[in-house]
């Protein structure tokens, strides 16, 4: 019987002070790792030196015209080295069917809505823009790099 409440009473203090301590080493975790990571800031296309918002527009286009005609070869051209390895065939079309099996001829554009972002040294233009289709409607964010190589596509 006394074994049992002295491992009983070990188990309590292991398990207090282990949640006493994890806080400690989950803080420290997450300051070396903010530490590691630049900060990033929104700046306008404007402000970014870099980015002039009717070529972005443009740009924002025609990487969706090439994702709704399923050019992938076109869309892996136009993308950065790390973007690349996403845009298969696969990718795009299990991205068309989550909306819908057929989209049906594209219906109009909406406003484009776009912002600069820096981190470090890099600098990303992200836009987004909703599409209406004949049996679906989607939005559009895609990121482009300082050289306007598509770095990032997200459809919802």
């Amino acid at each position: 019987m006394k074994i049992r409440r002295i491992v009983c009473a070990l188990c309590i203090g292991l398990m207090v002070g282990g949640t006493a301590a994890a806080p400690t080493a989950f803080a420290e975790e997450q300051a070396a790792a903010q530490q590691a990571a630049p900060a990033v800031t929104q700046i306008s296309l404007e402000e970014s030196g870099v980015f002039n918002a009717q070529k972005v527009e443009e740009q924002m286009k025609a990487t969706i015209d090439l994702f709704e005609r399923g050019d992938i070869a076109a869309l892996q051209a136009s993308a950065t080295d790390n973007m690349r390895q996403s845009l298969t065939a696969e990718q795009v079309n299990e991205a068309k069917t989550q909306f819908a099996p057929k989209w049906g001829a594209r219906v109009s554009f909406g406003k484009p809505y776009m912002t600069a972002l820096r981190q470090g040294d890099e600098v990303f233009a992200v836009g987004e823009i909703a599409v209406g289709y004949k049996a679906t409607a989607v939005v559009y964010r895609l990121s482009y790099d300082r050289n306007m190589k598509l770095a990032g596509f997200f459809v919802r």
